[in-house]
C-alpha cells in the first residue's frame, strides 16, 4: 500500500500511511481526478463493470485480479483494472 499510494499528501494529514496511522481518514478521493475518470468509466459500463459494483452494492463477490494493474489512467484492460483502482 505503501508503495502505490503514498506518494499521495493532503495538507491536513500529510502521506496516506500517516493519516492511515493516526486514524484520520475523509473522502478525499472525491477531491481527486483520478474518481471523475472512474465515474466515466462506471457510466460506460466498461467491460460490465457497472452491473459488478451494483451487484457487489448487495453483497455479491467477485475475485479481482490485482496483479496486471498499471497504477495509471490510461491502461484499463479489465473491468478488475478499474476495481483495483476504485478499491
Amino acid at each position: 500500500m505503501q508503495v502505490w499510494y503514498d506518494g499521495y499528501f493532503f495538507k491536513k494529514v500529510g502521506h496516506v500511511i500517516e493519516a492511515i496511522d493516526n486514524e484520520e481518514f475523509a473522502n478525499y478521493w472525491t477531491m481527486a481526478e483520478t474518481y471523475e475518470s472512474l465515474v466515466i468509466y462506471i457510466a460506460m459500463d466498461f467491460a460490465g463493470l457497472k452491473q459488478k459494483i451494483v451487484n457487489m452494492l448487495y453483497d455479491q463477490r467477485y475475485s479481482i485480479d490485482v496483479e496486471p494493474f498499471q497504477n495509471d489512467m490510461v491502461s484499463f484492460k479489465s473491468a478488475d483494472d478499474i476495481l483495483t483502482l476504485l478499491y
